[in-house]
């Protein structure tokens, strides 16, 4: 029995998240069909204009009428409704706010009001989306899968974690790493039901640097994006900034992102003196963040918890070496060092030495940036990636024989 596939969002689309809509955009061109839902709207600065359009696609279920969801409710009331009392019953004994879980009732009866009983679900993330399809299946034996990122499985203590792995039909990962994870934290979670695809990017819009930073020529210059958070921890960058002006290494650093750490960091600059040499240069659209890269040598991160970033992929595919903390999948990313170099993160000298060693011609970058693009090429590329997902979500919603509700 084939079933329509619907991906369900807790936003969709955001400047965050460019990497699902990329995705999303790969598996059309792959030719897979499928329908797209998103608990909330982005507000507009969350949008980039190219992504604005994609907003017609999507079914925002924060915006049903109280008549549409009323209907809703009586229509399953009518055809299932020791399920749905059930579920009310279950709310009380979920992690979730009861607020929250509420308002993930209310969502996935809408899905199943508006898409029927006979489609498949996939969540990104193990957020908000993934309780939705968890109440989806409660009520209505909706079969889901879930794509599982990096801190939503391993950092951000999500509720409900263990139902959500526990009652997903399949379980898609974009690293090994995650799966490991699982196995030692939740070993009561099949992993027969579980595959490893990647994330990627678009090789051929990607232009490599021809050559790499000449030891000696000037200053070394760093680039750093993410989100300004305790979850990126660029401190760490700045703090080893501090300690390669005092070394007299130069340097010029710019760090790409938005936050609510700002305030901390622009004072930890200012306390450095460092406000010559370190630039917080706010938020960028996706596109002029590509834009800003060939002016680089080096892309560092620093982050304590990551999944599989992106952000290093472009780097990675524009030939710029990476160095990046020793977290989640980076190290596969990175095939352990051999194609970028890893320290642990919050080792700030650890930091200065990798970055000393380059600025003085002790480290072969051309080495490293050609091993990372026949890395991306083997293994991240996006279309293929893609289109190998797209065949999975075809076989699964075709031979779907949904479990018992939990």
């Amino acid at each position: 029995m084939k079933r329509a596939i619907v991906f369900v969002n807790g936003i969709y689309p955001v400047l965050s998240e460019t990497f699902i809509y990329e995705q999303f955009r790969a598996l059309r061109e792959s030719g897979l069909h499928f329908t797209m839902v998103s608990a909330r709207r982005p507000k507009s600065g969350q949008v980039h204009p190219h992504m604005r359009r994609e907003m017609d696609q999507v079914d925002y279920l924060i915006e049903a009428s109280w008549f549409r969801v009323a209907g809703a409710l009586l229509k399953l009331l009518f055809t299932h409704p020791l399920r749905l009392l059930r579920a009310f019953l279950q709310l009380f004994s979920m992690e979730e706010r009861k607020v929250a879980s509420l308002a993930h009732i209310i969502g996935a009866v809408l899905v199943i009001q508006r898409y029927g009983t006979n489609c498949w679900l996939h969540s990104h993330f193990t957020y908000n989306s993934a309780a939705i399809c968890v109440w989806a299946k409660r009520l209505a034996d909706l079969p889901y899968s879930m794509t599982l990122h990096g801190a939503d499985l391993t950092f951000d203590q999500v509720p409900d974690l263990a139902l959500k792995l526990a009652m997903a039909d399949r379980l898609v990962s974009i690293s090994q790493h995650n799966l490991d994870y699982i196995a030692h934290h939740f070993p009561h979670v099949d992993l027969s039901r579980a595959v490893v695809i990647p994330l990627g990017v678009r090789l051929e819009e990607f232009q490599r640097q021809k050559t790499p930073f000449p030891p000696g020529s000037g200053p070394l210059k760093l680039i750093n994006v993410g989100r300004l958070s305790e979850h990126k921890a660029q401190q760490v960058l700045i703090d080893a900034c501090a300690r390669l002006r005092d070394l007299g290494v130069p340097f010029q650093c710019d760090i790409i992102g938005e936050g609510p750490l700002r305030a901390r960091l622009e004072e930890r600059i200012s306390r450095h003196a460092l406000q010559q040499q370190v630039r917080l240069l706010g938020k960028k659209f996706h596109k002029e963040v590509l834009e800003l890269l060939p002016r680089y040598h080096l892309f560092v991160m620093t982050s304590v918890v990551e999944g599989m970033p992106i952000a290093i992929m472009e780097a990675m595919a524009m030939g710029i070496p990476v160095i990046a903390t020793r977290v989640g999948a980076v190290p596969e990313l990175l095939d352990q060092g051999r194609c970028g170099l890893l320290f642990d993160p919050g080792n700030v000298q650890c930091l200065v030495e990798l970055l000393k060693a380059i600025q003085q011609g002790e480290t072969d970058t051309a080495e490293l940036a050609h091993n990372a693009r026949k890395q991306l090429e083997n293994h991240f590329n996006l279309m293929k990636n893609a289109s190998k997902f797209g065949k999975m979500l075809e076989k699964w919603s075709q031979s779907a024989k949904p479990e018992k509700a939990a």
